[in-house]
């Protein structure tokens, strides 16, 4: 997929491109959001009513392609890169929750790269962590039962 055959290819796919551009100052000069919305009402961790939402953009830092950030993701902003092996966490916002989730993950032998956080006021927060080890059923499994957790996905970009 590249910017000459996308719209062509999207065609194909049966998604349709909306191309919209604004004058005035946005937070970026450059932003891809990306709507699935299914085909029956739905709902889940990742989406509300049926709809799940990402937003993007890329920084320019002598790079020719630049360098790609999630800036929103399932209705949090928050800011991540979309590379490597990704573990999505939706839980509610306690203290602690987040010495926990290092401990177990730790005590499993999983390391850490990058943890990106983002809660709602008095509502649910997100943790986005690049893991360097694929965590086990089993620490999947533990994951999903500690009771601050409502939902966890694995997602290898490697």
């Amino acid at each position: 997929m590249n910017y000459v055959n996308a719209e062509r290819t999207a065609a194909d796919r049966r998604v349709e491109l909306v191309q919209a551009t604004h004058s005035d100052q946005a937070a970026y000069a450059h932003l891809v959001r990306v709507r699935a919305v299914g085909a029956e009402p739905a709902t889940g961790a990742w989406m509300a009513d049926g709809v799940a939402e990402a937003s993007g953009t890329t920084y320019r830092h002598g790079e020719i392609h630049g360098d790609l950030r999630v800036v929103s993701f399932a209705g949090f902003q928050l800011e991540f890169q979309p590379r490597g092996l990704l573990l999505f966490l939706r839980n509610r916002d306690v203290p602690g929750f987040v010495g926990r989730l290092g401990t177990l993950l730790g005590d499993a032998g999983i390391n850490i790269a990058d943890i990106h956080l983002s809660r709602e006021p008095d509502g649910d927060a997100i943790a986005v962590l690049r893991l360097d080890q694929v965590p086990d059923d089993a620490c999947m499994g533990a994951l999903l039962a500690v009771d601050e957790v409502i939902a966890v996905n694995l997602v290898d970009l490697t």
